[in-house]
């Protein structure tokens, strides 16, 4: 039987290497601009939408930044 090794998660390499290092499955927008809209509370879908990913993605980003603090 073949082990699949995990991947590592977000949490795993950091919120913002993650972001930077994907920026191209993001329309091309990073940590910098994810921080910038969550400060300034911007709506979630508009945050999803930019990023090009589910809400639900951004809940959970967000949950991973707020742990940074």
């Amino acid at each position: 039987m073949r082990v699949v090794p995990k991947r590592p998660s977000i949490e795993d390499v950091g919120l913002e290497k993650y972001l930077n290092d994907s920026k191209a499955l993001h329309n091309g927008l990073g940590y910098a601009e994810f921080v910038q809209r969550v400060e300034l509370q911007e709506p979630k879908t508009v945050i999803a939408k930019a990023f090009n990913v589910e809400k639900q993605t951004i809940y959970r980003w967000i949950e991973i930044f707020g742990k940074k603090s």
